[in-house]
């Protein structure tokens, strides 16, 4: 036994199972159909993204401000200007 909503009226009323049974409130026929399996792709999640590893940090030698760098040789001090050796060419 399972509960059906009506698509006319919206009345919920039981049911035996798969087959077709008019709404008791508006006589509307409504059909139930067997459930279908959902697709084996959605029901298994993606794989969870690598963590990205954290960029490396440099240190100008001058203010001792410390910045976000990629992989470059020399880059300028965001705070002071200073060029700073950070030695991580590609």
């Amino acid at each position: 036994m399972m509960t059906v909503r009506c698509g006319r009226c919206s009345t919920e009323f039981p049911v035996q199972g798969v087959g077709r049974y008019p709404c008791p409130a508006c006589g509307a026929v409504n059909e139930v159909r067997p459930a279908e399996a959902p697709e084996p792709s959605l029901t298994v999640p993606p794989p969870a993204p690598e963590p990205m590893v954290p960029s490396p940090k440099a240190t100008c030698l001058e203010c001792s401000f410390s910045f976000i760098v990629g992989a470059v040789g020399v880059a300028p001090c965001p705070n002071c200007g200073s060029e700073v050796i950070v030695g991580r060419e590609p």
